[in-house]
This record gives structure tokens, C-alpha cells and sequence, in this order.
């Protein structure tokens, strides 16, 4: 009988410890979590470094807010997690629809009323400093210059343009 005991004891001593092992790494994360959530700092670089990621703003760690080091060293971790990760997702979504992008909508205005204003077509894209900016723009001002070109010169028929990529 002694023999069949040790296994079963040897069995629940592993279970036990790595249930313990388990808990132990819950309630440190739980913690982290905590203690990031609890950070003013933190909190307000991230807040900041995605509202320059959602304005294009070159990343700008602006500590000088904080007085004490380690507050310092919270704000830029938080700030540069939110930027990083903001202009990934922002990215992301300008490739995915181009109706997303403030410039291709930009583009689509311009180019309609210069087409309703009977000016010339001119995408002039000096506003736009990113490339990718620069070719929604374009393609949202062509796109609508062609459509509003087509439907005054067309009265009583809708015509509609399509952008190909």
C-alpha cells in the first residue's frame, strides 16, 4: 500500500505547486495592470501620443511635464506604446478605404468645386506632407473632378466614376 500512496502524493505535490506557480503569475500581472491604470503619467502619454499619431505629428515625448524621473519614464513609455500603436492602426485603415483619409476626402471637395467653378483640374497637393497623403489627395480630386465634370456636361444622367487600384 505504500508503494500505490507515493505516486498519488507525488501527483498532487506537482498539482499543488503549479497551481501556486499559476496564482502567483495572475496576481502579478493583476498588478502591473493595476499600477499602469492608477498612472496619471502613463495615462496622459498615452493620450497625447495618439492624439499626435491621429494628427500625423512626428512623435514629440514632451516629459518636461513631470517632475520626479520615474514619472517621467512612465509618460514616455505610455506616450511611445500610443504612438507606436496608433499609427499602425491608422495606417492601416488608410489602406483599407481610402473614405477614411482626411486628404482623399479633402481631394474629393476641392476636386468637385473646381469642376463646378469651371476651373481648370489642378491637384495641387502642398497641403498633404506624407506621400501616401499626397496620392489619396490626388486620386480623390481626380476622382471627383471627372464625376462633376461628367454630370454638367451630362444634365438629367448620373454618371459615376470609380477609383481602380
Amino acid at each position: 500500500m505504500m508503494i500505490m500512496t507515493r505516486p498519488i502524493l507525488w501527483a498532487l505535490f506537482v498539482l499543488m505547486m503549479t497551481a501556486a506557480a499559476v496564482a502567483a503569475y495572475v496576481v502579478s500581472t493583476t498588478t502591473t495592470y493595476n499600477e499602469i491604470a492608477t498612472n496619471g503619467a502613463f495615462r496622459d502619454g498615452i493620450y497625447l501620443g495618439t492624439l499626435d499619431a491621429k494628427y500625423g505629428k512626428a512623435p514629440h515625448v514632451a516629459w518636461g511635464r513631470w517632475s520626479r524621473d520615474s514619472d517621467r519614464q512612465s509618460f514616455a513609455a505610455g506616450y511611445e506604446t500610443a504612438y507606436r500603436q496608433s499609427r499602425t492602426v491608422l495606417s492601416q485603415n488608410k489602406e483599407s478605404n481610402p473614405n477614411t483619409s482626411g486628404a482623399y476626402r479633402d481631394g474629393l471637395y476641392l476636386g468637385k468645386r473646381d469642376a463646378t467653378q469651371n476651373r481648370p483640374e489642378q491637384t495641387a497637393t502642398g497641403r498633404w506632407t506624407q506621400q501616401q497623403d499626397k496620392e489619396l489627395f490626388a486620386t480623390g480630386y481626380h476622382q471627383a473632378y471627372l464625376s462633376e465634370r461628367a454630370r454638367i456636361s451630362a444634365p438629367g444622367q448620373t454618371v459615376r466614376v470609380s477609383m481602380v487600384r
